[in-house]
């Protein structure tokens, strides 16, 4: 997330590795029945998130570790993790749509409306799917 400290450039890479170390956050805490790990290691990608330069990467992410709390949710019957996932992931959608809601003019209003609302459709189905399958 942070430009000064980052190690691969690729984006593809970025997305895959953090979706094995989502699936190992998931697995450990799960094993160790610990809400208290799942909600400090997901804390901790989801923050980092929030306070970096949020782009379409940011949200990807973001996306990847609430499904790995809606695990916890579906599996385990935790909210606290799943809940602070959820706020997290809003609030950094929102802060992203603060930020780029100040962009030089003739900006693609459109693509980033679109962009907007296609990940507030995802947020909502990853949500609502959990709570449903729950």
């Amino acid at each position: 997330f942070i430009p000064a400290v980052r190690v691969i450039d690729s984006e593809v890479l970025a997305l895959v590795l953090l979706a094995g170390f989502v699936v190992a956050i998931v697995t450990i805490a799960h094993r160790m029945q610990s809400e208290t790990v799942a909600g400090i290691a997901l804390f901790l990608g989801l923050h980092t998130g929030m306070l970096s330069d949020i782009t379409a990467f940011t949200l990807l992410s973001t996306t990847l570790l609430a499904a790995g709390a809606l695990f916890f949710l579906v599996r385990n019957r935790w909210v606290i993790v799943p809940l602070s996932s959820l706020v997290a992931v809003y609030s950094t959608h929102v802060v992203w749509a603060v930020r780029t809601g100040h962009m030089a003019p003739g900006a693609p209003e459109h693509d980033r409306l679109v962009l907007s609302m296609g990940f507030l459709s995802l947020y909502f189905l990853l949500f609502s799917v959990a709570l449903l399958v729950r």
